[in-house]
């Protein structure tokens, strides 16, 4: 299933890069903590303003208090825009260098909602960000916090959603190619979470939800690719192609750190085997790139 194309929504710089895929829109959402939502306030100024979100079907969720810019007039019309860096992209040539990321964009009227259904979106953006279920082991917040609130539902429409995914290496030059001699490659960007730390006011052992927090999400996902990264003997880095299961790939190890990318991307979860050039320890984690989701269908 996709999302209608509109002039609003048309691509027209590198236009293979787009989708209009639901499933694919849904993932690089769920994916996401933060996105950028811009629109015009009151007195006509363009304004962008950070902002945690939630997913639900084909609905975004938006909340801040009643005095901050975007949510000070109730219902308003919005660009939502958020972004995944993947990768820096660094080519022969400084014009041909570039980024990997992921992206989905999302035009409308962001409309105010009152009653259960702005209870139920609060919730679910505490669960989007903090795991799922989160919301319901917390103290239950109060009328005053609510209505201290404002919630908005930004829909998922045919002609307003588009995606746009770059997942390649540098396109040089051939001439840059043949008569360089020049590094071309990739800086894989990933997001860790760390294990969790205490606030100053608690004693208590984190919950065993935010203690999986740091481990790899989807061991044994069929549909995500492994990579051995080892280290040749003239000492420059070089990658292996494993087989598409976990178990297979495991017998890269012996090269050094294994990384386990997704089938789409070419970056991912990594891990080291042993003492390598990263000095992390036998299988840590050192990031994510779940462009396919974990598991339980959300990235990390």
């Amino acid at each position: 299933m996709a999302y209608a194309q509109s002039q609003l929504t048309k691509l027209h710089r590198s236009v293979k890069r787009g989708s209009y895929d639901k499933e694919l829109v849904a993932k690089i959402l769920d994916a996401g903590v933060v996105a950028h939502v811009a629109f015009v306030d009151a007195e006509g100024h363009p304004k962008v303003s950070p902002m945690i979100y939630g997913r639900a079907g084909d609905a975004l969720y938006l909340h801040g208090h009643l005095s901050a810019g975007l949510l000070r007039n109730g219902s308003i019309d919005v660009c939502f825009c958020m972004t995944l860096e993947d990768g820096l992209v660094l080519a022969r040539s400084g014009m041909h260098s570039s980024m990997n990321y992921r992206c989905v964009m999302v035009h409308g009227k962001a409309e105010e909602l009152e009653g259960d259904a702005k209870w139920k979106a609060l919730d679910l953006i505490v669960d989007h960000s903090a795991g799922e279920g989160w919301a319901s082991q917390l103290r239950p917040m109060t009328s005053a916090e609510v209505q201290s609130t404002r919630v908005l539902k930004l829909k998922l429409e045919d002609g307003k959603v588009s995606a746009k995914v770059r997942a390649e290496g540098a396109n040089d030059d051939k001439e840059d190619i043949e008569n360089l001699n020049l590094w071309a490659g990739i800086i894989p960007i990933t997001r860790v979470y760390g294990p969790p730390v205490n606030n100053h006011d608690s004693s208590l052992r984190p919950p065993e939800q935010m203690l999986r927090r740091d481990e790899p999400p989807c061991r044994g996902h069929r549909s995500w690719r492994c990579l051995a990264l080892h280290t040749r003997t003239d000492g420059i880095p070089s990658i292996v192609r494993g087989d598409r299961t976990v178990r297979r790939a495991r017998r890269a190890r012996a090269h050094g750190a294994w990384w386990k990318w997704p089938r789409s991307l070419g970056l991912g979860w990594r891990w080291d085997s042993g003492p390598s050039d990263f000095g992390r320890e036998a299988g840590t984690c050192l990031g994510t790139n779940p462009n396919i989701g974990t598991a339980s269908g959300r990235g990390a």
